[in-house]
């Protein structure tokens, strides 16, 4: 097994998220945890690489360093992730439109079975 910062997996490694979500109707993937300039962005970006509409939701995500939270943004924002704040989660009425979502940094992790 190789390590990465992706919950998607990297250099060669394929945790199979990307099937296993598709095949369960997944479109938007919500990324948040520690820390912003690895794992979550990471896993964020990946998440747009793969097809997905990816979000990291800013207010539950801490860099490491504003110099690695910088680089992190630049590679985001190519990939056209989107920020978004915990407040925005409050509405009933979003999440009912916004079902498909998933925490991807705690998958890979803790190493959940969908």
């Amino acid at each position: 097994m190789v390590e990465s910062y992706s919950g998607f997996g990297g250099d060669g490694e394929d945790t199979g998220l990307t099937a296993i979500l598709k095949e369960k109707g997944v479109t938007k993937v919500y990324s948040c945890g520690l820390a912003y300039d690895y794992c979550v962005g990471s896993t964020a970006e990946s998440a747009a690489n793969a097809g997905f509409e990816s979000f990291v939701i800013m207010d539950a995500t801490k860099s490491v360093a504003p110099e690695t939270a910088a680089k992190m943004k630049d590679r985001l924002d190519r990939v056209n992730v989107r920020e978004l704040q915990s407040d925005q989660f409050e509405n009933l009425d979003f999440w009912l439109r916004n079902v498909n979502f998933v925490v991807l940094f705690l998958l890979n992790k803790l190493k959940i079975n969908l």
